[in-house]
């Protein structure tokens, strides 16, 4: 039989690592132990009952600092997560109240010009898809400009002419091809000028080296440019100066295109800074065998329409009425260039001593000779008749037209409204 030691009356009171609860034990060597081996604490020998117990309370105590200091870590995992949490709500907030209070600058699609000619056609009514409006001739007749696809567009031309002027020449390449899309449609070309495109398009231009110009970005300048707004963006500053610096040291056909159409608009005092390149475009003419170069700079001058400009004096310092005379000689040009010297005329004519320099020089028997022969092209019938319309308006040459030509008498009524049958004998 085991010899057990004597008990006493005195109890160790131990807290419960598994349940929680305490454990009432009765001093007694052999109920330590199995104690001690419960708490995987190895009984050590010679030690008395209340030194081993004390070993059981050291590693309770243990276990409970390493649970204490898990559930701190965990406690402040979760508290770096929620204070970024509410740092992201806060930041979300302050950007609506930002935007609600009108610190961020929006656009006004309302105010673009597409939207303002419909606005002239009858009464406007907005609407949730955008602005319906109901025209005035027929009730049927009901045009919807929606905003949110003008919002549109005005983003895509905005993101884009941001990415332009980037380094990656792909990128730039794919959003300069989405622009020239949007350029194509002119109710969408507005939306350039409201964008920092055209400096950074200008900027691309003046980096290209040796005449070598992307045709991509030169056809979409030259698309913007038919905006009136937009050409008046491109002349900025020296803009104009180095298109036709570029344009006539490179003899660049897509250049001086570009250059046409900005010429094009009327009550555009960016007009008169054409007079000053009036001669080097009228050098390029006789001096260029490219037809294709001369045209545009035909075309150019055709548009120069403008008050007080001496157009005698450019004819004969650069010797141009034997140089027009003789593009209507049968088979001489092309058709088209044919046509672009007849506009030049038309607008020289504008000119009253020009024109009666003109009327002297034959012009007027050589207009009848060409109208004999593209009598069906309603083009060449506009413009020739429009030739005799401003030189009749001039009192100078009116009655040399009336009396020597009858030129009035030949004209009868075409199928077409817009032109006039002409039968010269």
């Amino acid at each position: 039989m085991d010899q057990c030691l004597p008990v006493s009356s005195a109890a160790v009171v131990v807290p419960s690592v598994g349940k929680g609860e305490t454990l009432l034990l009765v001093m007694g060597e052999r109920a330590v132990n199995v104690l001690l081996l419960s708490q995987n604490v190895v009984p050590m020998p010679g030690k008395t009952v209340a030194g081993n117990t004390r070993s059981i309370c050291l590693n309770i105590t243990a276990k409970k600092r390493q649970k204490a200091k898990q559930l701190l870590l965990c406690q402040f995992f979760w508290a770096v997560v929620i204070y970024w949490a509410w740092c992201w709500v806060i930041y979300k907030l302050l950007t609506i109240l930002i935007v609600i209070s009108g610190k961020i600058k929006k656009k006004d699609y309302s105010s673009h010009k597409e939207v303002q000619e419909y606005e002239s056609v009858g009464k406007c009514e907005e609407t949730d898809a955008g602005f319906s409006l109901q025209g005035s001739d027929s009730d049927s007749e009901v045009i919807v400009v929606t905003t949110r696809c003008l919002k549109c567009v005005y983003d895509c031309v905005d993101t884009a002419s941001r990415a332009v002027a980037s380094g990656n020449e792909n990128y730039s390449e794919i959003v300069m091809g989405i622009l020239y899309h949007i350029s194509v449609d002119d109710s969408f070309k507005s939306l350039f000028a409201d964008t920092d495109c055209i400096p950074r398009l200008m900027k691309m231009l003046r980096k290209c080296k040796d005449g070598h110009i992307n045709e991509l970005l030169v056809s979409l300048c030259i698309n913007i440019a038919t905006n009136k707004r937009n050409a008046q963006l491109i002349c900025e500053g020296n803009g104009l100066k180095m298109l036709m610096k570029r344009a006539l040291k490179f003899r660049d056909t897509l250049l001086m295109k570009m250059i046409r159409n900005i010429s094009q608009h009327d009550d555009d005092p960016t007009k008169t800074l054409f007079s000053n390149y009036a001669g080097e475009l009228a050098a390029q003419i006789t001096n260029n065998d490219d037809e294709e170069f001369v045209l545009e700079c035909l075309g150019t001058l055709s548009n120069l329409t403008i008050q007080d400009f001496d157009w005698k004096k450019l004819l004969k310092e650069y010797c141009l009425v034997p140089y027009l005379k003789d593009k209507f000689k049968p088979g001489a040009a092309k058709s088209d260039l044919v046509l672009e010297v007849v506009q030049m005329i038309g607008t020289a004519c504008q000119d009253n001593s020009c024109a009666i320099m003109l009327v002297r020089s034959g012009f007027v028997s050589e207009l009848i000779k060409l109208l004999n022969a593209h009598q069906k092209d309603d083009e060449f019938v506009c413009q020739i008749a429009y030739v005799f319309y401003v030189t009749v308006y001039q009192e100078s040459t009116r009655d040399v037209i009336i009396r020597e030509t009858r030129i009035l008498s030949k004209f009868r009524p075409d199928k077409n409204a817009n032109a006039y049958h002409c039968s010269c004998g």
